[in-house]
C-alpha cells in the first residue's frame, strides 16, 4: 500500500485536471507512469499489485452522502487473508487495526471496532489539509451504501 500511496498521487491528479494534463484512463499502468490518479486509480493499481502477489482481492466503492446533501463515493479495497476480508485505503493509505495491531475487514471498522492508522510517512495531501482541516474526510454511518465488486483472485 505504501509503494501507491507514494506513486499514484491525488494532488498531481488535481494539478493536471486543473491546467490541462493528460489525465490518466483508470488503469494501474497509466496511473502509475502519470505519477497521478484519485481513488479509483489507487484501488486499481493497489488491486493489480495484490493480484500479483497470489491473494484475492476486491474493489469497494462506497456511496455517500455529504451533510449538504451533495452525494460523492469513494474507492477502496479489501484482501483476503488469515479467513477473512480486510480493508485498505490505497488512496490516503489508511486502515484500522486492532489492539494487536491487525487489519480489520469493514464490518468491524463500521461496527466501530479498531484504530485508524494513517501512512504519514510516503503522503501528505495538500488539499485534503487545506480544505477540511484534518485528515479524516471519509466518515461512513449505517446509512451508508456499500457495494463491493467481483471478488479478483491471483491468476
Amino acid at each position: 500500500m505504501d509503494y501507491v500511496v507514494g506513486h499514484v498521487s491525488v494532488t498531481e491528479y488535481g494539478y493536471r485536471l486543473i491546467f490541462g494534463g493528460a489525465v490518466p484512463p483508470v488503469d494501474p499502468d497509466a496511473a502509475l507512469r502519470a505519477q497521478a490518479g484519485i481513488c479509483s486509480h489507487s484501488a486499481a493499481t493497489f488491486v493489480a499489485i495484490v493480484r500479483q502477489l497470489g491473494l484475492s482481492v476486491r474493489h469497494v466503492f462506497f456511496n455517500y452522502t455529504y451533510p449538504n446533501g451533495a452525494a460523492d463515493g469513494h474507492d477502496a479495497v479489501e484482501v483476503f487473508y488469515d479467513s477473512g476480508w480486510h480493508y485498505f485505503d490505497p488512496t490516503y493509505g489508511e486502515l484500522w487495526t486492532d489492539a494487536s495491531g491487525n487489519v480489520l475487514p469493514i464490518s468491524q471498522i463500521r461496527a466501530g471496532a479498531g484504530t485508524l492508522q494513517k501512512d504519514v510517512a510516503s503522503f501528505t495531501n495538500i488539499f485534503q489539509d487545506a480544505v477540511f482541516g484534518n485528515d479524516t474526510w471519509f466518515v461512513t454511518d449505517a446509512a451508508t451504501t456499500v457495494g463491493l465488486g467481483p471478488t479478483l483472485s491471483g491468476n
